[in-house]
């Protein structure tokens, strides 16, 4: 019997079609990448040492250092720091707190210390870890160090240091510190609504009325966008300041705190709100309105039913831009914040005035 010739042919896999990059996607890979790099460098890398800092604790161990002092009649007994200063209440516990580059004299343990006297005192740590300075020279190990008077007076104890959350603990049950918080989101949030308000009515003269000279409006409201935050600041202070000359229309109130701050925000961040704000209402569906004309909708209701809905992806963005610009500004509220706690200047205490990276 004849076998049938079988038409089952094996198949050969068919060719993979990969697409041609094209050189528009390989720029725009480049961008990207580029981008990448940058937020990483400016964004990423200087986040991670502040937040690294932020959880790292320095304080001075007394119990770590040890003394025997020789006055000419033999060597002393071993004390501590600790138990010098639970004696004579040399130190109070806050002040033993401080940053990683806190200085701690030794002779402070000593009140009757004289550089010039022929008293010699010894020195150890019980830290291998811990550390304490000979002017410039570190000494990490945990032996006994002989000086003289004239070079123990150069002895500087150096703080240990940890890792916790006791920085952030700190800052929130200080309540000088933590009201910084609660003022600058109050500022902030007040700024935004007043800024946001008035920048949406600007915008809708602009856009939805027949004024004229709106060319020239829209000028002088952009102007504001050239200056830095501080320059609102000085100008408020020659207006309303101590010597001001149109002091008296506070009506008694000090223009040194709140009011000044609210005031310079509104003015320098009024021009970043107009612009978001002009451009949603410029871009709104004009078929809408024509729809809500046929429909004989009334203008306060044309107003709620089309207007704010289609400006509504604008007025956050406005307010969002506007909230970070005020709650991170440094220049005004240093100019004319007077005594009124912000976030921004808390910070440069603590970094410039206090050289407390970790705290700031």
């Amino acid at each position: 019997m004849n076998s049938i010739p079988s038409n089952n042919k094996e198949m050969s896999p068919a060719p993979v079609i990969r697409p041609k990059t094209s050189k528009d996607a390989r720029l725009m890979a480049t961008f990207m990448l580029v981008i990448a790099v940058y937020l990483v460098i400016a964004l990423a890398f200087p986040l991670y040492a502040m937040l690294s800092k932020s959880f790292t604790t320095a304080a001075f161990d007394l119990d770590n250092f040890e003394f025997q002092v020789n006055t000419g009649d033999g060597w002393s007994e071993v004390v501590s720091a600790a138990q010098i200063n639970e004696t004579l209440k040399l130190l109070k516990p806050e002040e033993l707190v401080t940053n990683v580059d806190g200085r701690l004299y030794a002779t402070t343990f000593f009140p009757d210390f004289s550089f010039r006297s022929k008293t010699e005192y010894r020195l150890r740590q019980l830290d291998p870890n811990g550390s304490f300075l000979v002017g410039s020279t570190r000494v990490a190990d945990t032996d006994w160090h002989t000086y003289e008077a004239n070079k123990f007076r150069r002895i500087v104890l150096r703080p240990s240091q940890s890792t916790g959350l006791d920085n952030y603990i700190t800052y929130f049950s200080t309540p000088a510190l933590f009201r910084s918080i609660e003022n600058s989101f109050f500022i902030s949030i007040l700024t935004t609504l007043i800024t946001v308000s008035l920048a949406f009515g600007f915008a809708y003269a602009l856009n939805r009325s027949t004024m004229r000279f709106k060319g020239v409006f829209r000028l002088i409201a952009m102007i504001p966008i050239l200056v830095p935050s501080l320059l609102p600041g000085i100008a408020l202070v020659y207006l309303f300041g101590n010597q001001g000359m149109v002091r008296w229309l506070l009506f008694g109130h000090d223009i040194y705190g709140p009011i000044g701050i609210v005031l310079g925000s509104v003015f320098f961040t009024f021009p970043h709100a107009l612009i978001i704000i002009t451009t949603a209402l410029s871009i709104s569906d004009a078929r809408l309105y024509e729809a809500a004309i046929s429909l004989r909708a009334s203008a306060w209701k044309t107003f709620w039913t089309v207007t704010i809905p289609g400006a509504r992806y604008g007025l956050l963005s406005a307010s969002f831009v506007v909230f970070n610009l005020v709650i991170t500004d440094f220049g005004l509220p240093k100019v004319i914040g007077g005594q009124y706690n912000m976030l921004a200047v808390d910070i440069y205490k603590q970094v410039i005035g206090q050289q407390n990276f970790e705290m700031g």
